[in-house]
């Protein structure tokens, strides 16, 4: 096994030792044990064959023989052992509501269901109704509890998805015949929240996308493939994002990158406008034409030039004006990381904060910010810890403290709720 398939092993003995309700530190031992080998940067091989396993963040020695054996047969006893307490996808159908372990066993002996796509679609078809415990209500009540698990988690921070889409974006880049993979969506254009994460691979023949799509069902973190199609394939992964990836070839990555970055509103004008200059967008493959053929971009610069627009970063593409303003040159400059003086807003551990005056303080110099205010609760939020006058007094003597020992300058603030 490769890293990511041991990987894909670790998660199903955690979510199996979940299931049977045992100690939380073993299951959470497993899921770090993932972790780090999605992360490994290092030979893999090399760290098996000299015993160093327990040097990857996350393993220690009974984790690293669980990896050992795993790499070197495909197979892990502990796995093995508990999948024999179970029915066969049970670590994705007790996700549905309604569904205990007597109800998936009864299915699985009556219908072969192992997974929520089968389940799904006995429902659809009646068959459910036939196994005893199971009636039409039952298919209703099933069909509601799949939509909601495939809607789960509508929106995430855009910091909590950007980890989640480094991991799947290295996993891809390792992939079969694999010569880029990008983020699009959501994330590319850098909203406070996300949806699904868009993924744009390119490869280099229309041979290779049906391997590179099984590539992609393999992924340790995908719990289900809620659809697959010719060139894309969309599924959900154990954090309740959806991650929905297209696979085009190198030529055409460029316009697919495009299409899938901007939002419907944006792509739309730009479609009008192309067609008044002789441009049209084929929907199948992903590609802009003329009269002379497909058109191959070098860039997305290009593209908008060619529109006869000021090139349009992916933060500015939300249908919002960002199109008429580039048609007469007035795009407005995006703020740079670099230009962000000070931090205005920040929690500690005196309220619900993570880290204490002295960490935030740091971070904040060594980000190079000029100054920092920190802004904790007031009283009136007790569910959040909020400072009394007594507490808040001593937090500005430990601001005053840590002053002396910080360049950046730290400004006393908070969250005053009236």
């Amino acid at each position: 096994m490769d890293r990511f398939e041991i990987a894909r092993a670790l998660r199903e003995i955690a979510a199996l030792l979940r299931l049977k309700q045992e100690p939380q530190f073993r299951s959470r031992a497993y899921e770090n044990g993932a972790r780090g080998l999605e992360q490994l940067q290092g030979d893999l091989d090399r760290l098996v064959e000299q015993h160093q396993l327990t040097t990857i963040p996350g393993i220690g020695k009974g984790l690293a023989r669980v990896i050992a054996e795993l790499h070197s047969t495909g197979r892990s006893e502990v796995l093995d052992r508990l999948r024999a307490e179970y029915p066969p996808g049970i670590t994705e159908l007790v996700h549905v509501r309604g569904l205990g372990l007597s109800k998936i066993a009864e299915l699985h002996q009556s219908l072969g269901i192992s997974s929520i796509a089968e389940l799904k679609a006995a429902c659809e078809s009646g068959a459910l109704r036939r196994v005893r415990g199971f009636s039409a209500k039952s298919e209703a009540q099933l069909l509601v509890a799949i939509a909601a698990l495939e809607g789960r988690g509508d929106r995430v921070l855009l910091v909590n998805a950007e980890p989640v889409a480094a991991q799947l974006l290295a996993y891809l880049r390792s992939g079969p015949a694999v010569k880029h993979a990008e983020v699009a969506g959501s994330l590319r254009r850098r909203q406070e929240t996300v949806g699904n994460l868009d993924i744009v691979v390119a490869t280099g023949a229309r041979s290779k996308i049906g391997a590179i799509l099984d590539y992609v069902e393999a992924l340790p973190q995908r719990i289900a493939t809620a659809e697959r199609g010719e060139n894309y394939c969309s599924i959900r992964l154990a954090d309740g994002l959806r991650a929905d990836v297209r696979v085009t070839i190198t030529p055409h990555l460029i316009s697919a990158l495009h299409h899938f970055t901007g939002s419907p509103g944006h792509f739309s004008k730009l479609r009008q406008r192309g067609r008044r200059r002789g441009l049209g967008f084929d929907e199948e493959r992903w590609c802009w034409q003329d009269g002379d053929g497909e058109v191959r971009w070098r860039d997305e610069a290009e593209l908008y030039q060619r529109l006869g627009l000021q090139p349009i970063p992916p933060e500015l593409r939300e249908d919002q004006g960002e199109i008429e303003a580039a048609a007469k040159g007035l795009l407005p400059e995006l703020i740079r990381e670099g230009e962000v003086r000070g931090l205005v807003h920040c929690h500690t551990v005196y309220s619900d904060g993570k880290n204490s005056i002295a960490e935030m303080a740091e971070t904040a110099a060594a980000m190079g910010m000029e100054y920092i205010t920190i802004t904790d609760h007031s009283p009136r939020a007790s569910y959040a810890g909020g400072l009394t006058v007594d507490r808040l007094r001593r937090q500005w003597d430990e601001i005053a403290e840590v002053q002396e020992r910080v360049p950046v300058q730290l400004l006393r603030g908070t969250e005053s709720d009236i």
